[in-house]
């Protein structure tokens, strides 16, 4: 096999690596200190243990949620390592891969021109992208449908994907494809739902899938009730995947982390009768809306969807009568012909009156976001 220029060899690396001066040797040794991604406040700096990452991995030997086929003589799945491996979606993908001995394909550093020669030279059987990337695979007229021929899965995870936008990756791929969504956190060490045809129910668009087996779901209104299924509420989480606490900060751990081992993940979302999740949207990001509750994603997902928009965003601004109302960001696809009236007119012909975009529509050269695609509406408020 020809070494590519600049690899470095594994041998090389243990030769040269620092004794340990703390050896990893309990299930509930720290091993793992990714970063939340700041979508809503300060980054804090999260404990992961050994345990948390064995468990996020084990969900593989269940058949019903693998995408891969099992590495043999004759057959070696292959994917793109290209998510930042800083991030856990991104260091998930690779260890549950390289667990069922798939082939890996890293880039030094990600820029559309290695990624489209990835997918047109490499012959991918899966891939996991973020939804920018997503967004690049559809609008990008270079990655021809002929690219993804060898594609059977694509998998989207760290930011809601909208109905619309799984539609859009349907058609590039021809329907040759499974998209697929899943749920997760840094909290809970990457993903704890997952859709795979596999599953009861099969894919669902603008699911999450269902909950793995070693993991707890439930689903609370405000008030405390527990909620049954199509009842949209506060979902908490507990099982072996939930971390260990917040670093040197108990009062933020203790926000989040019951006494019972019930992680509010500070989202919203339904269950159907199948048992299948659906995020609505963050609970910190809700628009209150006369007292109802506006989700920024579906109105996101709506002016996508539009042909002159290219990207959006969606933030509550105050108002004197209604307390807050929406307000989108938008890039638009073409600048010169852009007419905002009508993209407000199209978003209200698809919602009821108090979704509608009573705070303007903003045009914008980009939508401020994390590396793993979470949009920063922080930043669009100030």
């Amino acid at each position: 096999m020809d070494i590519p220029a600049g690899a470095v060899k594994l041998s090389e690396v243990f030769d040269n690596t620092c004794p340990f001066k703390n050896r990893i040797s309990d299930w509930n040794d720290v091993i793992y200190l990714p970063y939340s991604s700041g979508t809503t406040g300060l980054f804090k700096c999260i404990e992961l243990t050994n345990g948390n990452l064995v468990s996020t991995i084990h969900h593989i030997s269940v058949p019903e949620f693998r995408i891969q086929t099992l590495t043999d003589g004759n057959n070696q799945d292959v994917f793109p390592a290209i998510l930042p491996m800083h991030h856990i979606f991104g260091i998930h993908t690779v260890l549950e891969n390289l667990t069922l001995g798939c082939k890996a394909i890293t880039i030094p550093k990600f820029n559309k021109e290695t990624f489209i020669d990835v997918l047109e030279n490499e012959k991918l059987t899966h891939c996991y992208l973020a939804p920018p990337l997503m967004q690049l695979l559809v609008n990008e007229p270079r990655i021809k449908p002929e690219c993804l021929t060898r594609m059977r899965t694509i998998a989207v995870g760290a930011a809601p994907l909208g109905v619309n936008d799984v539609q859009r990756l349907h058609e590039k791929t021809k329907g040759n494809a499974n998209i697929l969504q899943g749920y997760g956190l840094t909290e809970a060490a990457g993903g704890i739902c997952w859709q795979t045809p596999y599953i009861s129910g099969g894919v669902k668009i603008g699911g999450c899938g269902m909950i793995y087996p070693t993991m707890e779901l439930k689903i609370e209104s405000e008030s405390g009730e527990l909620l049954g299924s199509n009842r949209s509420g506060l979902i908490s989480i507990r099982g072996p995947q939930v971390f260990k606490g917040y670093l040197d900060n108990s009062n933020a751990t203790e926000t989040v982390l019951d006494s019972e081992g019930w992680l509010d993940t500070g989202d919203v979302g339904y269950y159907d009768e199948d048992g299948h999740l659906f995020i609505t949207d963050r609970s910190k990001e809700m628009i209150k809306v006369k007292g109802f509750q506006v989700a920024p994603a579906e109105l996101e997902d709506i002016l996508r969807s539009h042909p002159d928009v290219k990207d959006a965003a969606v933030v509550g601004a105050p108002h004197d009568h209604f307390g807050q109302v929406p307000k989108a960001f938008i890039v638009a696809q073409y600048p010169n012909r852009i007419n905002l009236k009508s993209i407000a007119d199209f978003v209200a012909r698809k919602v009821v009156r108090h979704k509608h975009l009573v705070g303007g529509i903003a045009i914008t050269d980009g939508i401020p976001r994390t590396a793993s695609g979470k949009i920063l509406r922080r930043h669009l408020k100030g």
